[in-house]
C-alpha cells in the first residue's frame, strides 16, 4: 500500500472493513500504528492473534486482540508450530538456563537470609 506509517494503517484498516476479515494476524515490531489497526478489527468483529515483544504494545494488543503472545511467547510459539530441531533445541536451553539462574537467585537469598556469608567471604576484596 505505502511506507508511509499512517498512510498504511489507513489503507490496511480500508481492506479490514472492505473485506469483512474474519481474522487478523499481527506478529512482530508495532509502533503507533498497533492500536489503530487493532481497534478497527475489534470493531469489525474478526478474530485478532497479536504478538510481540514490544512492551509499550503489550497492553494494547491485550485489550483489543482475543489472543496475544507476549514477549518470548512469539519466539517459543514459532519453534513449536514448526518442530524444527534447532529451534526446540534453543527454546530448551533458554528453559535450561533460566532455571539455572533462578535456582541460584533463590539459594544465594536462603544464604543471605540465614546470614551465611561463607561464600562472600571466599571472595575477599582486593
Amino acid at each position: 500500500i505505502t511506507t508511509a506509517q499512517f498512510a498504511f494503517v489507513a489503507g490496511v484498516n480500508g481492506v479490514m472493513i472492505r473485506e469483512k476479515t474474519a481474522t487478523n494476524f499481527y506478529m512482530g515490531m508495532f509502533w503507533a500504528e498497533a492500536l489503530i489497526m487493532t481497534e478497527t478489527g475489534s470493531t469489525t468483529g474478526a478474530i485478532q492473534i497479536a504478538g510481540t515483544d514490544a512492551v509499550t504494545q503489550i497492553p494494547f494488543f491485550i485489550t483489543t486482540c482475543d489472543y496475544t503472545l507476549i514477549g518470548e511467547e512469539l519466539y517459543a510459539a514459532s519453534a513449536y508450530l514448526a518442530r524444527e530441531p534447532l529451534q526446540l533445541g534453543t527454546l530448551k536451553a533458554v528453559d535450561y538456563t533460566k532455571f539455572i539462574i533462578l535456582a541460584f537467585v533463590v539459594i544465594g537469598t536462603l544464604l543471605s537470609t540465614v546470614h551465611a556469608t561463607f561464600l562472600i567471604n571466599a571472595f575477599p576484596e582486593k
